[in-house]
């Protein structure tokens, strides 16, 4: 699509299918995996009593993967954003909170994402190191609890669709709780 040159703003229409996977990605692994209210008054919610000033978690990561809203709630489908298909509810899809919590930078940040992926696209294919999985850790975002560790293969720019001419092997990040202090000290009150 865009021949070697980096994308611009002016490319972002034409990104459909990378700004479906990204919204996709931020359904099953919202940054943000759950969300804290608390109640300004006393009230009921499907049968549970909530007391005023009592806080209710909202998590978002199980939002995302309802199979009462998504079919395959689970697996990663990217045309489930695509133009034509069913938007999901309101209330159904919050990578970014809604309303008057909302972030404020959502838009800057799914453009930013487009831009970037779309440029590494061309020049790099990443995968997984073989072996490698992905086990979610949740703490005040969701991240991969070991790290990623990832292949980077560089592509032939004359040929982009020819065989990689480079890898690199992508070293694994430490857990938190071997490198930060704060982290460390937690892991260890924990065990």
């Amino acid at each position: 699509m865009l021949g070697g040159r980096p994308p611009t703003v002016n490319d972002l229409p034409k990104s459909t299918y990378t700004a479906q996977v990204i919204k996709e990605s931020l359904r099953l692994y919202p940054p943000v995996w759950r969300l804290a209210r608390q109640a300004k008054e006393a009230t009921d919610i499907l049968g549970y009593a909530i007391e005023k000033n009592a806080y209710v978690f909202l998590t978002i990561h199980v939002i995302h993967r309802d199979p009462n809203r998504y079919h395959h709630a689970d697996a990663l489908d990217p045309e489930r954003f695509a133009p034509g298909c069913p938007k999901p509810g309101r209330f159904a899809y919050l990578p970014f909170s809604r309303r008057k919590r909302q972030c404020i930078g959502d838009r800057f940040a799914e453009m930013e994402m487009i831009l970037v992926i779309a440029t590494l696209a061309q020049t790099y294919e990443v995968s997984l190191s073989p072996g490698q999985t992905s086990v979610t850790q949740p703490s005040v975002t969701l991240r991969p609890r070991d790290g990623m560790s990832m292949k980077i293969h560089r592509r032939s720019l004359d040929h982009p669709d020819e065989p990689a001419i480079e890898t690199i092997e992508g070293a694994r990040r430490e857990p938190l709780a071997q490198t930060c202090p704060m982290h460390r000290h937690i892991g260890q009150a924990e065990e």
